[in-house]
């Protein structure tokens, strides 16, 4: 007799209490661990609760918990889902990949807007770059977080207002930063209208638009003294390897995503000529001329621009690197696009030419530039005043 376990996906589910993660009020996370055959997956269920609250023999919520019915009967609802997926994978001798099985769990409940949300995210996930799609599930975490049952008809105002709320308070995000998470929002609340599931947009009463920030900027001197750093040699093999990486953004305007990303093939003479990895679906090209400093700035050997590093770990070596060098500024990889950008337009570049090196699509973006150009040749003839010239 042939062995009919092997002809289907085996499922199993426990839920656990999260135990390498406390939020800042002490709670802990209750999720749901899936086995499928032997792969696990974990899905954070909205609940949390501090550790005295959590029966560990039971895997249940203790009744000292004033919620305690609810979100046991969370569990027991998300079990039983579970149960059902596998008991039909059983009968209908099927084999069910963990991405297969959150389609089926997660889109199981049609008036759900975050289980809507994950299944639609999973269903375009081929799509979309891997760093889009880790941005669309951090911010699904805190709408699960905020509201893990909300329906349709609870994304209202009242609802967008509220989470534009938590994110300030929970996790003290501040404007820009909830502009982009609403952006996400807004993307799903499209689809479901798209889909019938909605048939009013919040988003029309609801307002958020991203504000110019102070974009730190580096002076000459202060690359020229990176620069002197850099070259002798004193520095820690990460802190060389990331100030190297900066200063090949200070000379080229590259985004650290794109210094990662070409390649030492796409040097044409004196002209790295590549599609920006930010915008490769629109099949831009952008051509910047390379100069003597920022050919030192190549890493040696191989085919790559840069030795790669992370981008957490470069910024972690940047801030050391500033500390060293007396710089005040918060210092991120990104600094360098801004400070290339800056100087390029104190030297006397056209600020119509530099658009096409940064590859911006509209000129405002650049002229944003110009203005800080133009401050700090402002503060610097400033400087006159400050003198006492005499008479």
């Amino acid at each position: 007799m042939p062995n009919k376990s092997a002809n289907y996906t085996r499922i199993k589910a426990r839920p656990h209490l999260r135990k390498d993660h406390k939020h800042s009020d002490g709670t802990q996370a209750v999720q749901l661990h899936v086995y499928i055959d032997t792969k696990r997956i974990k899905f954070n269920l909205g609940i949390r609760i501090h550790t005295k609250h959590w029966h560990t023999k039971d895997l249940r919520i203790r009744r000292s918990h004033p919620d305690h019915e609810d979100f046991n009967l969370v569990i027991v609802h998300a079990m039983s889902k579970v149960q059902k997926i596998a008991v039909d994978a059983r009968l209908k001798m099927r084999h069910l990949t963990p991405m297969e099985f959150e389609t089926l769990f997660f889109g199981a409940e049609s008036d759900s807007f975050t289980e809507f949300w994950r299944h639609e995210m999973e269903r375009m996930r081929p799509q979309m770059r891997e760093g889009t799609y880790r941005h669309h599930k951090s911010v699904l975490k805190k709408v699960v977080e905020y509201a893990p049952r909300a329906t349709f008809t609870d994304v209202n105002v009242k609802y967008l207002m509220g989470f534009d709320r938590f994110l300030r308070q929970q996790y003290g995000n501040g404007h820009n930063t909830r502009v982009a998470n609403f952006n996400k929002v807004r993307r799903y609340v499209n689809l479901a209208i798209a889909q019938d599931k909605m048939e009013r947009n919040p988003f029309d009463h609801f307002k958020l638009s991203f504000q110019d920030g102070h974009r730190a900027v580096l002076t000459r001197p202060q690359v020229a003294a990176l620069v002197k750093m850099w070259s002798d040699g004193h520095l820690k093999p990460g802190q060389h390897v990331a100030l190297q990486n900066f200063l090949l953004g200070c000379f080229t305007g590259l985004r650290i995503s794109d210094v990662y990303l070409v390649r030492k093939s796409m040097i044409d003479g004196d002209r790295l000529v590549f599609s920006p990895k930010k915008t490769q679906n629109r099949n831009k090209v952008i051509e910047i001329p390379l100069t003597a400093m920022a050919k030192k700035f190549i890493a040696h050997g191989g085919d790559h621009l840069a030795e790669r590093l992370s981008e957490q770990k470069t910024n972690a070596y940047l801030k050391e690197i500033a500390m060293h060098a007396d710089i005040h500024q918060n210092l991120t990889f990104h600094v360098a696009r801004h400070t290339f950008a800056t100087i390029y337009l104190e030297l006397g570049g056209s600020v119509e030419v530099l658009q096409r090196i940064l590859g911006h699509a509209k000129l405002a973006t650049t002229m944003k530039y110009v203005h800080i150009a133009r401050a700090r040749m402002e503060h610097e003839m400033g400087l006159f005043d400050a003198q006492d010239w005499g008479g």
